[in-house]
């Protein structure tokens, strides 16, 4: 339980991350490079669409982090492997707000597959949301 509660945090910020270059490249491929086919075209703000989707995707992320700090909380009721879990979110909570998970992610990417990962329309709008949507879980723990 222990290595479970420190590796998962970690493994849902790659998951979460990976859908959100998925999301972004689907974005590119079917609204921004459709609109520059078509002559005549205006240029409009697509970001709702895109915002809710990246907002599910991120609120997916944290409550799968929630649930499985509570189930920790809750299924070892001896052992406190749970807090190391609850630590390891806050640390790369504070670490992605200040973007550096970003810059680590895009330098791991680069050296295993030669993909550069700057920033674009859509990380700036991740980073966003990630705070408008990702402070409200931790409501919920300190109402119980």
């Amino acid at each position: 339980p222990y290595i479970a509660a420190l590796v998962l945090p970690m493994l849902t910020s790659i998951v979460e991350s990976g859908c959100v270059v998925g999301i972004s490249m689907v974005y590119d491929k079917l609204v921004v490079k459709q609109r520059d086919k078509q002559p005549g075209s205006v240029a409009g703000d697509q970001r709702l669409q895109l915002a809710v989707v990246l907002a599910f995707a991120h609120g997916s992320a944290e409550g799968c982090r929630l649930a499985s700090v509570l189930a920790g909380a809750i299924t070892d009721k001896e052992s406190y492997s749970w807090f190391s879990s609850l630590c390891l979110c806050v640390v790369m909570n504070v670490l992605n707000r200040l973007g550096w998970m970003l810059w680590v992610q895009s330098h791991v990417k680069y050296r295993l597959f030669g993909i550069r990962l700057g920033d674009s329309s859509v990380t700036k709008l991740m980073a966003d949301i990630k705070v408008s949507f990702g402070y409200p879980r931790y409501l919920a723990p300190a109402m119980l």
